[in-house]
């Protein structure tokens, strides 16, 4: 039976996440999103993947070059009257296991609480910190990836996308990696690659909440259907 995805069921930095992913995916960027919280879960930063355009950019956000991630981009607008002591009990919540600049770009912001929606096989590496005695300075508290459902949906959207935008990618290193580590998420962006949805929800200008509602529904079918 298809186990129904409620927005309602996601803390509003999650939904602030997703939200920020969608938007990245619809402008042409890596749909990866990011959100920051103090203390009291209230929402003080937010930010998306802009490395492949530079709209909807925000203070001093970066977009359209390699470096242009969510969480840097979500780090990038946090309130410059911060205290030290508010920095360190704040949370960033990233919709992908942070890539070895955001890990080190959150470790030198001073939040020390970090949680991820999906693991990133490739590029994912919570595992450098306390690797080095610089990264063992600092206790950050890592919770991640959120449920088996999104990991897998998130993984496959990230697949989709790149099919989308290069022809050569099943047979590179990421695709090999990601395939290794999460074949159902492969499997599942391979389908939705080739199904229209996210065309469709594009072209409907869906919203995130519609969109990812509609992105487990359609995981969920399938796997009905394979089993």
């Amino acid at each position: 039976m298809a186990v129904e995805f409620k927005w309602s069921d996601y803390s509003s930095a999650w939904q602030a996440a997703l939200e920020e992913t969608w938007a990245a995916f619809l402008n042409g960027s890596y749909p990866i999103g990011a959100a920051i919280t103090d203390a009291n879960g209230e929402i003080i930063a937010r930010g998306r993947n802009h490395i492949h355009d530079r709209d909807g950019l925000s203070g001093q956000q970066i977009g359209g070059v390699q470096f242009a991630h969510a969480e840097l981009n979500a780090l990038l607008v946090l309130p410059m009257d911060m205290k030290p002591e508010d920095v360190h009990t704040a949370h960033i919540y990233t919709t992908v296991e942070p890539c070895p600049l955001c890990v080190g770009a959150i470790y030198i912001s001073g939040i020390r609480n970090i949680h991820y929606a999906s693991r990133d096989p490739y590029a994912g590496s919570i595992d450098i910190l306390g690797n080095t005695q610089y990264m063992s300075r600092k206790p950050i508290r890592v919770e991640g990836p959120l449920n088996p459902d999104i990991d897998t949906v998130m993984l496959g959207l990230m697949v989709a996308y790149h099919k989308a935008i290069d022809e050569k990618f099943a047979s590179s290193a990421v695709y090999v990696r990601w395939q290794k580590k999460n074949s159902r998420g492969v499997a599942f962006g391979e389908r939705l690659a080739n199904q229209g949805l996210l065309e469709t929800l594009r072209g409907d200008q869906a919203t995130a909440e519609h969109a990812i509602s509609a992105l487990f529904t359609f995981y969920h079918e399938n796997n009905e259907a394979e089993s």
